[in-house]
């Protein structure tokens, strides 16, 4: 079942009760029978939502790369790889802005480019 289908589901479910209940603790919703999930679990799911996509995306790129045989090309071309690469990936807004929050809070590996063999790729927009 796809996430969409089951979380409409879950919104008619919802939506199909009498009327909003009191609210007993903040564990429980004001409605329905369906406890809140606590925090520690939600983000045990998220992680792992992530880590799944992320190998499936990282099987992409890879075989895109193996597809297109990346390593051979002109080092020249190989030079401003990585930058090219950051800016596709960064002109995703979601992807941008999640990576942009966890530089903030240090979560990110530092990184100085350009280093040995890379540097910043020409963009004619730039001029």
């Amino acid at each position: 079942m796809s996430l969409f289908i089951a979380a409409t589901q879950r919104v008619r479910t919802v939506h199909n009760v009498s009327g909003p209940k009191s609210r007993s603790n903040g564990l429980s919703q004001d409605w329905g029978e369906t406890p809140l999930q606590p925090p520690d679990i939600h983000f045990q799911e998220l992680e792992e939502l992530f880590q799944r996509h992320a190998a499936a995306l990282e099987a992409e790129v890879r075989a895109l790369q193996q597809a297109h045989e990346t390593a051979q090309w002109p080092s020249a071309w190989k030079q401003i790889y990585n930058w090219k690469f950051a800016r596709c990936f960064s002109r995703q807004k979601i992807w941008r802005n999640w990576a942009a929050d966890a530089a903030a809070w240090g979560l990110l590996p530092d990184r100085q480019y350009p280093n040995r063999g890379n540097q910043v790729g020409y963009e004619p927009s730039q001029e």
